[in-house]
């Protein structure tokens, strides 16, 4: 691709492959990022376009995948299976209903269609009727593409749920449970086993269903932690993902994975004052168990005093307050 791009610099071809083989490879912001840059430098192509919006699709960033997707005449059906997906999830189900109509009108095979009809009734909040439709183009899907959106968007579907069951206005009962049974399949299906993404989810369901569904096994939670690992291992890198291990741990009342959870939060985001505030709250929690004599509250105060200095402007300040709320009242009992 260099020998191309020096041969011929006013041309876009190396830069659209490039582009293209970014995309094949799972590296959606770089995809973005340089195809972003090529159609900066020579103008429109529609096919670094749609490979850019493909991209941006992959990444969540609907608003700018359908502005990409809008832009190129004559998609192909996976294109406008994309587009309609990013409409719905935009709210824009009219539009959405439209690009459905021109699907069928192009002959698509029925799992994509059946796929987009369940993304219209997912934008309708219509959970029942877009369970269905997904788990019927799951059955159907005749390619992993199809097949890996549809474990995507049903994951999707259960979180939603799942916040619904919360204040018990679900339609579907115990929705991070399914979600868990689900994924639990489909990560260990080849070409799936390194999908971090559905790793995530998975994670996520773990964590609510044992949170939430008393008729889960214990092991669930342990099923979570292992999840959140391996996200990690996968090249993830996010607060939350340590923090959620931590909580896991703190609640099984394994300490001290509790605190290796919080050395690596801490290595992987040194600036972050969370892993201190949760370590001074786990350090209160086991000079709790000690006997009187033995307790020593002073390194949780370091840590509460840690976190302080690193405190941003832009900081959720709930752990260091918790923290402080502790702090305050050993101080009161005479403890610091």
């Amino acid at each position: 691709m260099d020998q191309a791009r020096d041969l011929f610099p006013e041309r876009v071809d190396a830069d659209r492959q490039e582009t293209y083989a970014l995309y094949l490879n799972g590296q959606w912001q770089a995809c973005v990022d340089h195809g972003t840059a090529a159609l900066a430098a020579y103008g429109q192509d529609p096919q670094t376009q749609l490979t850019v919006a493909s991209a941006q699709f992959e990444l969540g960033e609907y608003e700018l995948a359908a502005e990409g997707f809008s832009k190129v005449k004559d998609l192909s059906v996976d294109n406008l299976r994309d587009y309609a997906v990013c409409l719905g999830r935009l709210g824009q189900i009219d539009q959405a209903e439209q690009v459905l109509e021109s699907l069928s009108g192009k002959g698509a095979h029925p799992d994509v269609t059946t796929y987009v009809q369940g993304e219209v009734s997912f934008a309708r909040k219509d959970y029942l009727a877009a369970e269905t439709a997904f788990l019927s183009a799951l059955e159907q899907s005749r390619t992993s593409a199809l097949t890996r959106r549809c474990y995507l968007s049903l994951g999707d579907l259960y979180r939603d749920c799942a916040a619904l069951a919360r204040v018990n206005e679900s339609p579907i009962p115990h929705p991070a449970t399914k979600s868990a049974e689900l994924l639990s399949g489909a990560v260990v299906q080849e070409g799936l086993r390194y999908d971090s993404v559905l790793w995530e989810m998975l994670a996520l369901a773990y964590f609510e269903a044992w949170h939430t569904d008393p008729s889960v096994p214990g092991e669930y939670a342990a099923k979570a932690a292992d999840c959140f690992s391996r996200v990690i291992e996968l090249g993830v890198t996010k607060e939350y993902l340590y923090s959620n291990l931590y909580t896991i741990y703190y609640e099984l009342e394994d300490y001290d994975r509790a605190e290796q959870a919080l050395a690596a939060y801490e290595a992987k985001f040194p600036e972050d004052y969370m892993p201190h505030a949760l370590r001074g709250m786990l350090l209160v929690t086991v000079e709790n168990e000690k006997p009187q004599a033995g307790r020593d509250y002073t390194p949780a105060l370091e840590e509460y005093e840690t976190a302080g200095r690193m405190l941003r402007s832009s900081d959720e300040t709930t752990y260091y307050q918790q923290l402080g709320s502790l702090i305050e009242s050993l101080r009161r009992n005479g403890w610091l």
